[in-house]
């Protein structure tokens, strides 16, 4: 013989004080009379055994409070009213069933059971977090959910992606969407190699699970909070990834988290193959409807302090696949391993410290300095100076016209984003600085991170062509007029180890004597300790123009110095370290 229902029926009110976690247990289910009311108070738990709960009252959940269902039997929630759930946690074997006016979640939905939405789930999301679906859970989510996305600002595009097995393009369009884009890593367009985007428009069209897709939301500015329906996705996924070293692609592919809760990319990295180690977020103009600025993660350093390896829902972002013998196909993998319960992940989520020793600089329209763009170098020793897939992130330049895109730019031409170096070691490392701008404007420059380590070197900024050199901290600032155009091999940061110079007393020789009369340079060596010394003649980049060993004092002539400019003269014998300016004019 089944067991009927019973019901503890709720006619009155009935607080759970939040002062300390509650927990209130009911075995043959819960029911709330019109007019009553059940608050669950943060730290709070009420479990539900073998029973049901309806609702025709008024049920609040609040902060962290948890609604558990155990037991064997099949269940309900349900009623005239919505039940608002803070922290749902499913354990009935048996199933629960979603019924009547529905649920919503504020926090976590953990499924150890059976759950039935029947389409009337919510996850909502708001100033204060977005709702998820644990990843640990062992049970089975059927029937359509509801995922919402709260956007402090609603304005332009957006990289999304959908959370769900076969959501279309249409359970996107209640909201104001005025476009929608698919990036096709290959791409032709009459023969031959064009922009990847392609429109994707079509209400039928599906989106893929592990895609990314740029929607543009419209021209209004303010809070706005997107949703989109259907079966969530859970357990393993994995995606081809490919480069065909296409000139307007070059290997990126827009993907996009397709799990109903956030991801970490430090656990995704470790399962993928033939994938660099950045992941590339987009972040909305504030004036230019269609622009923006990308900012990048990698090895545990953000490119502007925003971006972390904390990926959340509904994110849609880039990745590169490494470069190799074309065409070389990559594979994105993810399984529920990489899944956190992280609740306050907006888009762009703030990142913490950089813990590497980094130096960030920025550049921005000086009429515009709430709008900068940052480059970031850092010393690994693993590094090298060219392009590492592990260690350095690309540049992807900004679409934002009222923003700069700054980089650095390696040996063999790379732009990078995100730049690891070995350490100097004693020598001079000079780092060459990329800028693409397309307005006319005057550019500041600014340090807006350098960790103390740094400031035992000395560091300079260089414009080559102004002959600016200004030695900079934090929060130095140098600024230059500059019409549109690309600046690639201008601007340069030097890194000087600074060392100890022993002083001479004035009765000594001098040790380094500089002479210069129309381009021909002469020195006068008067000390060599250790049996040999090191000359180095460097021109303000930083270049290094004739290098050599010194064996006995005398003179050294060098007549090839024929350029008009200032040259820094170094030499280093023993415990001495010596430098010297000097001007040659032709």
């Amino acid at each position: 013989m089944a067991k009927r229902h019973q019901y503890r029926e709720m006619a009155v009110m009935l607080l759970l004080i939040s002062c300390s976690p509650v927990m209130l247990s009911q075995q043959y289910g819960m029911r709330l009379m019109p007019g009553s009311i059940i608050t669950a108070t943060d730290g709070s738990d009420i479990t539900i055994t073998d029973g049901s709960l309806v609702n025709d009252g008024s049920f609040i959940a609040q902060g962290e409070s948890t609604v558990i269902f155990n037991g064997n039997t099949v269940n309900e929630t349900g009623g005239a009213e919505a039940t608002a759930f803070s922290n749902l946690t499913v354990n009935n074997t048996a199933g629960i069933s979603i019924t009547g006016a529905g649920a919503t979640v504020s926090r976590i939905l953990l499924c150890n059971g059976l759950l039935e939405t029947n389409g009337k789930m919510t996850l909502l999301s708001g100033v204060e977090g977005t709702a998820l679906i644990d990843g640990a859970g062992a049970g089975i989510i059927s029937g359509n959910v509801t995922l919402q996305r709260y956007l402090p600002d609603g304005f332009g595009y957006r990289y999304l992606s959908s959370p769900f097995v076969s959501a279309k393009v249409s359970d996107l369009t209640d909201e104001a969407i005025e476009s929608i884009y698919r990036y096709d890593e290959n791409r032709y367009v009459s023969g031959f190699p064009a922009s990847g985007w392609v429109s994707h428009y079509n209400p039928d069209n599906t989106l893929v699970p592990m895609s990314g897709y740029a929607v543009n939301l419209g021209p209004d500015a303010g809070p706005l909070t997107i949703d989109i329906t259907g079966e969530v996705s859970n357990g393993d996924l994995s995606v081809p990834v490919y480069n065909h070293d296409q000139p307007y692609t070059s290997g990126f592919n827009l993907v996009g988290n397709p799990y109903p809760s956030p991801v970490d990319w430090n656990l995704i990295d470790q399962l993928n193959s033939n994938i660099d180690n950045a992941v590339y977020y987009f972040s909305n103009s504030v004036i230019d409807q269609y622009g923006g600025t990308y900012i990048t993660y990698i090895n545990g350093i953000s490119s502007d302090g925003r971006a972390t390896n904390i990926i959340p829902s509904m994110q849609g972002f880039f990745i590169h696949v490494a470069d190799g013998a074309w065409p070389v196909e990559g594979r994105l993998v993810m399984n529920n391993s990489v899944r956190v319960n992280d609740l306050e992940h907006p888009l762009v989520k703030s990142a913490a410290a950089d813990t590497p020793k980094i130096l960030r600089l920025s550049a921005s329209f000086s009429n515009h300095p709430e709008l900068p763009d940052h480059t970031v170098i850092y010393f690994d020793e693993q590094a090298t100076p060219e392009f590492d897939g592990q260690l350095d992130a690309l540049k992807l330049l900004n679409t934002d016209a009222s923003v700069p895109s700054l980089f650095s730019v390696t040996p063999a031409a790379s732009r990078l984003s995100i730049n690891g170096m070995p350490p100097p070691g004693g020598k001079t490392l000079v780092v060459p600085l990329g800028l693409v701008t397309q307005l006319d404007g005057n550019i500041m420059f600014r340090v807006s991170a350098l960790d103390p380590s740094m400031t035992a070197m000395k560091i300079s900024f260089i414009d080559s062509v102004a002959g600016a050199k200004r030695e900079i901290e934090i929060n130095s600032e140098y600024s230059v007029d500059l019409r549109a155009g690309d600046y690639t091999g201008r601007f340069y940061l030097r890194f000087t180890e600074v060392t100890a110079t022993v002083m001479r007393q004035p009765q000594d020789p001098e040790i380094l004597g500089v002479i210069s009369s129309r381009g021909f340079l002469r020195l006068k060596i008067s000390c060599v300790e250790g049996g040999a010394g090191t000359l180095r003649i460097f021109d303000l980049t930083g270049r290094v123009l004739e290098e050599g060993t010194i064996s006995e004092t005398g003179y050294y002539d060098f007549p090839g110095l024929r350029s008009n400019g200032i040259y820094i003269v170094t030499y280093r014998t023993g415990t001495v370290n010596v430098s010297k300016k000097v001007a040659i004019v032709n």
